[in-house]
């Protein structure tokens, strides 16, 4: 059977039951789970069709993927900025921390990805997945890899050796990193920015899911978004910068790339200390 959720005689409530009975009830974040995170009740009747086959859902759930309502602001009333997800959240939650100075910011300075964006309506599947080789990248490294910056990258990875062979580490103790061209390969077979989800729509999954799980699917990972935003002369000068979500233990990170103010790679000894950034899928 491939029909698609809920079938002519069905609902709404019976389409989320067995998207539910096929992914399991940790993979299935409807109504239900919007209300519990951020406390927007919704009546059924106003929840469209699920748009998916029975054999996609079968599929997405073989992939570990996680099937998410996002409402329309209609829905919400108002529209379910970043702004007020924070506003909703940070005191009932103490591992969504954001960055406190975002709010700060918007006092001098326009950022609509902040303030006014709201997470894109409807059903989808996403899916948090590490890009391969990527783990073990220092900062600059990873900067010039999601930017397809092939002279960036090859510099970044000759000043990682330099750093290693000035601490004298054995390259027995080095992490195993692929070399420039099977980096630049799969960076080239990776989705560009603008082909990513949006940051409101990361952020809003994350936070749904964590909230009915109590899981990050972002652990101790970065994902790359399509926001960008425009320069700002006491931050930084690079023109529009692409916006990125991490969600460590100590809660939810928004930085931007190369920001002198966000997201800046310590290092120890002067050893760059690696980070991860991931592929974050969305399906329709």
């Amino acid at each position: 059977m491939n029909e698609r959720f809920p079938s002519a005689e069905g609902s709404a409530r019976s389409a989320i039951e067995r998207a539910t009975r096929i992914m399991g009830q940790e993979h299935v974040h409807g109504p239900r789970n919007l209300q519990k995170a951020f406390k927007i009740a919704l009546p059924l009747d106003t929840v469209p069709l699920i748009p998916f086959t029975t054999k996609e859902l079968q599929r997405a759930q073989e992939h570990a993927e996680t099937l998410i309502y996002r409402p329309t602001p209609e829905q919400c009333g108002q529209g379910l900025t970043i702004q007020r997800m924070m506003g909703l959240l940070k005191r009932k939650h103490h591992f969504f921390a954001f960055n406190t100075d975002l709010p700060k910011i918007t006092r001098h300075h326009k950022l609509d990805f902040f303030t006014a964006e709201t997470p894109t309506p409807g059903w989808t599947l996403i899916r948090a997945e590490e890009i391969e080789g990527t783990r073990h990248l220092s900062y600059d490294a990873q900067q010039a890899f999601l930017a397809k910056d092939t002279d960036g990258l090859a510099t970044a990875l000759r000043q990682m050796e330099k750093a290693w062979d000035a601490a004298r580490i054995p390259h027995r103790l080095r992490p195993t990193i692929p070399g420039f061209e099977e980096l630049r390969m799969i960076r080239k077979s990776l989705p560009d920015d603008a082909e990513l989800p949006s940051a409101v729509d990361v952020i809003f999954d994350l936070l749904l899911h964590a909230t009915a799980t109590k899981e990050h699917l972002l652990q101790d990972m970065t994902s790359a978004t399509s926001t960008t935003i425009p320069q700002m002369s006491e931050i930084d000068k690079l023109g529009n910068q692409p916006v990125d979500i991490s969600f460590p233990a100590e809660g939810l990170k928004i930085h931007w790339r190369k920001s002198t103010a966000f997201g800046r790679l310590k290092t120890i000894n002067d050893i760059p200390i690696p980070g991860a950034p991931i592929g974050y899928f969305q399906h329709h």
